[in-house]
């Protein structure tokens, strides 16, 4: 729940008037959607997009506020619904550079030219000045390691320079600079490349 609002307000802080819609991919809870609405009271649909078994706990979490929130239980390898705004917060992270991108194609398919796409993620570090960054990055390479084995060589953190790159393959370029949340994570804001 700490690092909700915090995201909300980076996204917040691209969005305008016209979004209205909100897709929270991998959403897992409901908690950034409840943030986001809160940031952002121009939204009028917000869906927590997740496979069944990430459904399953929404379920549970929200019993009673159930119509809060257009709930769509689908693999997100298929296919993702349209939005203004699309979150994907601690979810790339789980999959394979190849899954990462599919997942990202499709988004990006469901992308109009107004919208945005937020991923949210730790992020691997490669230079740092100071002992503080250089223990933040020693952190992030013992979290990489932990979550390659849990996944069972399925997952990986990546660097800005590698979201990047992901993000270019499907046709989307970073706008603004990355925005650290509170929870160790940085949210990165990407958009439709205009021709």
């Amino acid at each position: 729940k700490c690092f909700a609002k915090p995201l909300a307000d980076a996204i917040a802080s691209h969005a305008s008037a016209d979004h209205h819609t909100l897709a929270d991919v991998g959403a897992g809870s409901p908690y950034v959607a409840t943030a986001c609405q809160q940031a952002m009271p121009q939204l009028t649909n917000i869906k927590l997009v997740d496979r069944e078994n990430g459904m399953k706990y929404v379920r549970e979490m929200l019993s009673d506020d159930l119509d809060r929130f257009e709930l769509c239980s689908q693999d997100f390898f298929q296919a993702i619904p349209a939005a203004d705004i699309y979150n994907i917060s601690n979810t790339a992270h789980d999959w394979s550079e190849s899954e990462y991108i599919e997942i990202m194609s499709n988004v990006r398919k469901s992308m109009s030219p107004n919208s945005f796409v937020c991923i949210h993620e730790p992020l691997l570090i490669d230079e740092w000045y100071n002992e503080k960054e250089w223990c933040d990055a020693l952190w992030m390479a013992c979290y990489a390691v932990t979550l390659f084995r849990l996944t069972q060589g399925k997952g990986s953190c990546y660097s800005i320079d590698e979201h990047d790159a992901i993000q270019q393959q499907v046709g989307l370029s970073r706008i603004g600079p990355p925005i650290p949340t509170i929870d160790g994570c940085t949210a990165l804001f990407y958009a439709v490349e205009s021709d």
